[in-house]
C-alpha cells in the first residue's frame, strides 16, 4: 500500500498544461512590454547621433574657414583636410548634404529617416543653428542642443 502512495505523489509533482500556458502568456506580455519600452531608444539614438555628427562637422567647417579663409567646396574636401576622420553618411545610410555660401556661409543637413518629411530634417549653418527632429525631440520635452 505504501508503494502506491509514493508513485502517486511522484506523478503529481509536474506542472499542468494550464499552468505552463499561463507562464508562457505572462512571459510574452513581459517581453512585449520590454520591447515597446526599449524599441524607441534606437530611433532616438540615431537622431542624436546625426545631430552630434552635424554639430561636429559644423564646428570643423568653422575651423577650416578660420585656417583656410574660405569654406571647402565639398564635405569630401573637408574630410581630406581632416585626414579622413569624418563619417559622411547619416545613421540611415544617406549622405550628409552640404552647401557652401548663402547668408550664413554654409548649410549642412540630413533629411533624416523619413526622406520626404521636412520635420524630420536635422540642419545646421555657420551661425551655429542646429535644429530638426521637431516631432520627436522637442515635442517630447527633449532637445538636441
Amino acid at each position: 500500500m505504501q508503494k502506491q502512495r509514493t508513485r502517486r505523489t511522484r506523478a503529481n509533482k509536474g506542472f499542468t498544461l494550464i499552468e505552463l500556458m499561463v507562464v508562457i502568456v505572462i512571459l510574452g506580455i513581459m517581453g512585449t512590454a520590454a520591447y515597446s519600452f526599449f524599441g524607441g531608444a534606437t530611433a532616438d539614438a540615431e537622431y542624436s547621433r546625426a545631430a552630434t555628427e552635424i554639430r561636429s562637422m559644423s564646428d570643423l567647417l568653422k575651423t577650416y574657414k578660420t585656417r583656410q579663409r574660405e569654406y571647402p567646396a565639398s564635405l569630401e574636401e573637408l574630410n581630406d583636410w581632416n585626414d579622413g576622420g569624418l563619417n559622411l553618411q547619416d545613421p540611415w545610410g544617406n549622405d550628409y548634404q552640404y552647401q557652401e555660401g548663402g547668408e550664413a556661409g554654409f548649410e549642412l543637413w540630413t533629411e533624416g529617416k523619413l526622406q520626404d518629411d521636412p520635420d524630420d530634417n536635422i540642419f545646421a549653418d555657420a551661425k551655429g543653428i542646429v535644429n530638426g527632429y521637431q516631432t520627436n525631440f522637442v515635442d517630447q520635452g527633449r532637445s538636441i542642443d
